[in-house]
């Protein structure tokens, strides 16, 4: 398997609109997979009992405005991957309930499935953050 990042760029946050910010154990990012339900990394909320902050900021591209949310979960709101150990890249999955969904918001949706099925040699497109350097307002 291929483990290279081959042709990243810094994209505007909008086009990622299931990209939200978690704070807990560590910080980083997750994905919004339903309106109440995140999926994140484990090792960034390994420890955080009582509950996370969930996040998330989009500017829209034509009026420069802009939108944001947050919200800290309650205690036995994250779930860790049975199987993760500490330190350790295997089954390093979580997920997370949030206390209601965030209010209404067109630039914060669910990912969705692919509608078709991925072909072998077909690119795809993470959105992830710099361990590296500090990215502009509104850019993921």
């Amino acid at each position: 398997m291929d483990q290279q990042v081959v042709g990243g760029t810094i994209e505007a946050d909008f086009q990622f609109p299931w990209v939200v910010n978690v704070s807990g154990t560590l910080t980083g990012k997750g994905v919004l997979i339903t309106p109440t339900w995140v999926l994140t990394a484990a090792h960034l909320v390994e420890t955080s009992f009582s509950g996370i902050r969930v996040s998330y900021s989009r500017t829209d591209p034509k009026t420069g405005k802009v939108s944001a949310g947050n919200q800290t979960t309650a205690a036995g709101s994250v779930s860790v991957h049975p199987d993760y150990k500490t330190g350790s890249p295997y089954a390093d999955l979580a997920l997370v309930r949030l206390s209601s969904p965030f209010a209404s918001d067109p630039f914060l949706q669910p990912a969705a499935l692919p509608a078709a099925l991925a072909a072998v040699g077909q690119s795809g497109i993470i959105a992830s953050i710099s361990h590296t350097e500090t990215l502009p307002p509104g850019k993921v």
